[in-house]
């Protein structure tokens, strides 16, 4: 037993809840398909799936971005609320120790930044300013009268790695010789801390795709974000194309 098995379901299909609705219709169209193979062509069937799983990536990608642009900009003291449990949050927001940036076109090289502040770092601002993509970055959040959590984020799939939570028992990891009761008061805490932590961050990716949807996205959410990597590195005239 892992001590995470609602973190395993709940993320089955890679992305917060937002975007598990739409998994599962494209799965329900996926059978479909496969019961029409003999009337469809198998080579349009494949470039489907091959542009939904581009389609998927490239969220990520500008979902991750959105991300650090708020932690520098906006990471302080954000109010978060949550739509399943109708709690407020109080949240701090910060890139931790590791940033992987890669051209947009997948093909090129990659940065790996690690250790430290990366994402203040004068390589994170050239690889903005010209114009790499995020990978992956391992976000920090610090929920006020909970505490503080760590994660990866993967710009393919958006699901949690290396989850880390706040700990309130002094020697919890240490559970040998702990009697019954107090292992399982141990395992109720951190799968409360899990809910939480998937209640934040639900919450933070349907603000990215309300914000993304917005008829003036381009105005204010997109230029904002140029305005922001302009600025990371003044002296630069880097093309910022991947970001649409």
């Amino acid at each position: 037993m892992t001590g995470y098995p609602q973190v395993i379901h709940r993320l089955s299909t890679g992305y917060p809840q937002v975007i598990h609705r739409l998994s599962a219709c494209l799965s329900l169209w996926i059978n479909k398909t496969k019961m029409q193979k003999s009337v469809i062509d198998q080579k349009k069937f494949c470039e489907k799936l091959g542009s939904l799983s581009l389609a998927k990536s490239f969220l990520g990608r500008e979902y991750l971005t959105w991300l650090w642009w708020l932690a520098e900009t906006r990471g302080h003291a954000l109010e978060i609320s949550s739509s399943e449990s109708e709690q407020t949050w109080l949240v701090d927001l910060w890139i931790d120790d590791r940033i992987l940036l890669q051209s947009w076109d997948l093909r090129g090289h990659e940065n790996l930044l690690r250790g430290g502040d990366p994402s203040h770092s004068p390589e994170a601002a050239a690889s903005l300013c010209d114009g790499k993509v995020v990978r992956e970055i391992r976000l920090g959040l610090r929920v006020a009268a909970v505490g503080d959590y760590s994660c990866t984020l993967k710009s393919t799939t958006l699901s949690p790695s290396g989850l880390r939570l706040p700990c309130d028992h002094p020697g919890a990891a240490e559970q040998e010789g702990m009697d019954e009761s107090a292992t399982d008061a141990i395992i109720s805490a951190r799968l409360q801390y899990c809910d939480i932590f998937l209640e934040i961050t639900d919450a933070l990716f349907a603000w990215f795709m309300k914000e993304r949807s917005a008829d003036d996205w381009e105005e204010r959410g997109l230029s904002q974000i140029r305005s922001w990597i302009a600025g990371r590195g003044k002296n630069s005239t880097g093309d910022w194309s991947a970001l649409h």
